[in-house]
């Protein structure tokens, strides 16, 4: 099990894991304003499949994201000649969405949501420093009209979309695999909910009812299995004013099938710590294998690569059809 402590130390076990691994291949998407590496990490045992990516500590304080991507990725290595997953898909990991923001979490301020970029403004925050940040998870777009235009708030997300080096990069990758992406997760800490699209009440994704039956079974299975209750919904349901968000932009911008954000969280304390680690990467695979194991199947036929097994499809099909 890998509890990264500090950033050097992550980027010391990504680096030896890629040396040692034939199916993990390590890219620099990017440079921060700080001068650090937005790390993306591919695993594939071969081309061309549909392709599931997975993004964590897009906020500087979730380094439990962070220590769950690594720990899974270490997982699909070791089981890369069994499992299922990387059997049929590749997956393309981004474990450090904002590095600058999650550096200075650890070293200045736990609670630390923003990236590092700094403002050339004449304005200070009440604290009287001058405002430094914005969050990159409501960068994504731009809403001219709203509150989120005060540098000094911890949601500000910026005077432009898609404005920073982290989103840019994110943006990327996304375009570059649009084609063949069938899934988008975001990781997050802090409770136990998956939302799907969209923040705004006033529209509801093309595939919500089927996303939501979906849903339902996993949680189901996250209860039985691991006593693990988990709330699911519209962002918009579950949030107030989450603007913004990556996962509204794959959703509208790539139409992408299978898109939500999984907050994770073991028990009430605010802060998870190290033992919660192993059964939070429980808990993540379990979501993800239970909903691929459904989804897959509805819309893996939809790529070229994807195996086609007839039974399969036939299964869930009548799944689907017994759920609405």
């Amino acid at each position: 099990m890998l509890i990264q402590r500090d950033w050097d130390t992550m980027r010391h076990w990504i680096h030896n894991k890629t040396k040692n691994s034939p199916h993990l291949e390590l890219q620099v998407l990017a440079k921060t304003y700080q001068k650090r590496e937005v790390i993306g990490l591919k695993i594939s045992t071969g081309r061309g499949k549909p392709v599931i990516v997975v993004v964590g500590a897009e906020v500087g304080r979730d380094w439990i994201t962070t220590a769950i991507i690594l720990n899974y990725i270490n997982h699909l290595l070791t089981h890369a000649q069994t499992d299922k997953l990387v059997e049929h898909y590749d997956f393309y990991f981004i474990p450090v969405a904002n590095p600058d923001g999650y550096v200075y979490s650890f070293e200045q301020d736990r609670i630390w949501a923003k990236n590092r970029v700094e403002f050339e403004t004449g304005i200070k925050c009440t604290s009287g420093h001058l405002p430094v940040g914005l969050n990159i998870d409501r960068n994504w777009f731009f809403f001219p009209k709203l509150i989120r235009q005060n540098e000094c708030l911890g949601v500000f997300g910026g005077h432009q979309t898609i404005s920073e080096k982290e989103t840019r990069a994110m943006k990327e990758i996304l375009n570059n695999c649009s084609s063949n992406l069938i899934a988008f997760i975001n990781l997050r800490g802090f409770s136990r909910l998956i939302t799907i699209p969209y923040a705004n009440a006033q529209y509801v994704s093309n595939n919500y009812d089927l996303m939501i039956e979906i849903l339902s079974a996993v949680t189901d299975k996250l209860r039985e299995n691991h006593n693990a209750h988990y709330y699911y919904g519209s962002t918009a349901r579950l949030f107030y004013n989450y603007t913004g968000n990556c996962a509204d932009w794959v959703k509208v911008k790539l139409n992408v099938p299978i898109v939500y954000t999984i907050y994770l969280q073991l028990d009430e304390n605010v802060f998870p710590d190290p033992t919660h680690i192993v059964p939070l990467v429980q808990q993540f695979s379990a979501i993800l294998t239970n909903t691929m194991a459904i989804a897959g199947n509805i819309y893996g036929p939809l790529f070229n690569s994807y195996p086609k097994n007839t039974s399969s499809i036939l299964i869930f099909i009548a799944f689907y059809v017994s759920v609405i």
